[in-house]
């Protein structure tokens, strides 16, 4: 793990980026190669770019086709639990999306074009190099050979929960448990022929098997027995890491099963400041007056295919009441994606997966969430940020605070159109979706950057093409 702007990355992933990078790099100059032996044997007409002026070129195709692959989610984790199909799509995606931008940067920006058959060239060597190198992270993956090796200091129900989580093939971790460490007070929940006794230096035991992690998860922490092992190891160079932090730096997200008020008071995280706040508020601003000028002619569209559908009188947008910063209520503005009078008698529903209420447009404009176009105005009103908590209505925000610890907590920072639980997880309908979401919602507080926001932004991309979560 490598730790930058407050996220831990994998290292394979990295290493991975960085070999693509490469691989785009490279297939600009062997394009150009092939394009200047061709032309020399008098096979094709088509002038080569002199290589003195191919670099910057070929670093633009570079940032531009790794952003694209980045925004479809290949990058993460979640990546690995698709199929090969599914991968293939994605990246498919990604060079579309990647193809659409080059050209438009070529036109703009004509000192940086690529002639036709370098361009073309370089995407389909690029495009198969880049499959093959996939399918070999993917097997090198499966075969855990790029995780990490941890000793988790604890044998009883909190080492449980690290057992469910490595176990489980879904998740893909890039962990590997060594042994688990009986402690006096556990009551053993793991595979007995993983847990081992320590009768000499846990260090020693640790150094020896090469251990990059300790994980302190006995269920009795009052006991002094461990200070002085565990202090041994981190003196040693060792990373002993509490439970609830590993869960976060693993999962992404903060485990309210886990996380006392002590953990959340004395954790690295929820630094705000008026630099910070002024920073983002002009991030919002910028992206959602970006965001209007590429989106209007689709906004246009949506506006007269309710209009058609509903009759020329029915109203277009939609306002209801949500909470935003600080328990403060505000009107959302939506595209109305639902029948008037939705809900009959003022009883508040949770929108269900095929709901009978949502019309033919409505459908169509919540898969590819143009419904929310209109809240860029909530933006720039200072309302909502472009990234941030969904904005819940009062009457479940009433209902979760009651039921759900620490919910409120997700008011401390600005709501917002896309955010990272809409990335991680699908719409809610319940209050467990709603918890759920809500572990997400307390790691973007906790880890907010600029970097984090534009790593949200691009990644909405695929949440958008593949209409995740829409309901």
């Amino acid at each position: 793990m490598i730790r930058l702007f407050k996220q831990h990355y994998r290292v394979p992933f990295l290493i991975l980026g960085a070999a693509e990078a490469l691989v785009f790099i490279l297939t600009v100059y062997a394009a150009s190669s092939l394009l200047r032996l061709n032309q020399e044997a008098g096979i094709r007409e088509t002038t080569a770019i002199d290589p003195d002026h191919l670099l910057p070129l070929a670093l633009t195709f570079c940032a531009v086709m790794t952003v694209s692959l980045f925004s479809m989610g290949l990058y993460s984790t979640n990546h690995l639990q698709l199929s090969a199909a599914g991968i293939l799509i994605r990246e498919s995606a990604g060079y579309v999306l990647g193809t659409a931008v080059l050209t438009l940067l070529f036109y703009l920006v004509p000192e940086l074009n690529l002639n036709r058959a370098e361009f073309l060239l370089s995407l389909t060597i690029s495009f198969s190099l880049i499959t093959a190198l996939r399918l070999v992270f993917i097997d090198i993956v499966d075969k855990n050979h790029l995780k990490r090796k941890i000793l988790v200091y604890g044998s009883g129900k909190n080492a449980s929960h690290i057992a469910e989580y490595i176990d489980s093939p879904a998740l893909k971790s890039g962990v590997k448990v060594v042994a688990y460490i009986h402690t006096e007070g556990d009551h053993d929940t793991v595979d007995p022929r993983m847990i081992k006794t320590i009768r000499g230096r846990l260090a020693k035991f640790a150094k020896k098997r090469r251990i990059n992690d300790i994980i302190v998860a006995v269920d009795d922490r009052r006991r002094n027995q461990h200070t002085e092992q565990l202090l041994d190891c981190r003196l040693l160079g060792i990373n002993v890491i509490e439970l609830p932090s590993f869960f976060e730096r693993e999962t992404k997200k903060v485990r309210l099963d886990l996380v006392t008020p002590g953990w959340m008071i004395y954790s690295d995280g929820y630094k705000y400041g008026t630099m910070r706040d002024s920073i983002k508020k002009g991030f919002d601003i910028g992206a959602s007056l970006i965001l209007l000028l590429l989106t209007w002619p689709i906004m246009i569209l949506t506006t007269a295919a309710i209009l058609l559908e509903n009759g020329w009188g029915s109203p277009i947008l939609y306002r209801q009441t949500r909470i935003g910063k600080a328990q403060h209520p505000f009107e959302v503005l939506k595209f109305r994606s639902m029948i008037e009078n939705a809900e009959q008698g003022g009883k508040v529903r949770w929108a269900r997966q095929n709901d009978d209420r949502i019309t033919q447009v409505g459908a169509i404009i919540r898969k590819f969430r143009i419904d929310e176009l209109p809240q860029i105005f909530n933006v720039l009103r200072g309302e909502m940020s472009f990234v941030g908590p969904r904005p819940e209505r009062p009457e479940f925000v009433e209902q979760l605070s009651l039921e759900i610890p620490y919910y409120l907590k997700r008011h401390y920072v600005k709501p917002g159109i896309t955010g990272w639980a809409q990335l991680k997880y699908p719409y809610g309908e319940s209050t467990d979706d709603a918890r759920e979401k809500l572990q997400y919602d307390l790691y973007y507080a906790k880890n907010y950057t600029l970097f984090f926001d534009l790593v949200i932004l691009i990644q909405t991309v695929e949440v958008v093409l593949f209409g995740k979560g829409a309901r």
